[in-house]
């Protein structure tokens, strides 16, 4: 009967513990679980051309609200790049910067083809010196992104 009863307990102990991280994470009290939307295609609502660099920061269809379209940078063919924008989110590393990547069985798909890496790419506005994670696609593997001049002194470049 001893056993009965410390099973019981346990079983009611790990059924308190479920519910308790079910709610952790609908609350979204877990931000490691949390949806980013990082790399889902979204909307820049005007247009940037094929080499310029655009983003909105209010773009509805992000969880972040920030839609980037990186500029394309030297030693990469502006053609050979046909991914679209993209819901970005701030950055620390590149550990934070896991997102969606293009399905390469469906021909309409946009989405980054060869995953992110979280720089500076904008030197101006409300992102300016924030470290985003950024579509690898529009960078020189060999390089990586370059750190816009304004942002090489700690952002003291930005207003």
């Amino acid at each position: 009967m001893f056993q009965h009863v410390s099973t019981g307990i346990r079983l009611r102990s790990l059924a308190t513990t479920r519910l308790l991280c079910f709610g952790l994470l609908a609350l979204g009290a877990i931000p490691a679980c949390e949806d980013k939307g990082l790399g889902r295609a979204c909307n820049l609502t005007f247009d940037a051309g094929p080499t310029q660099g655009a983003y909105t920061w209010q773009a509805p269809d992000c969880p972040s609200h920030i839609c980037n379209k990186p500029a394309i940078q030297p030693g990469i063919v502006a053609s050979d790049v046909d991914t679209g924008p993209y819901c970005t989110v701030t950055c620390n590393s590149d550990s934070d910067c896991g997102g969606e990547t293009r399905d390469f069985n469906n021909a309409s798909d946009k989405r980054c083809k060869t995953g992110y890496v979280c720089a500076i790419p904008y030197d101006r506005d409300k992102l300016c010196c924030q470290k985003l994670c950024l579509c690898r696609d529009f960078f020189d593997v060999s390089t990586g992104p370059s750190t816009p001049t304004a942002c090489l002194s700690g952002g003291a470049g930005c207003s």
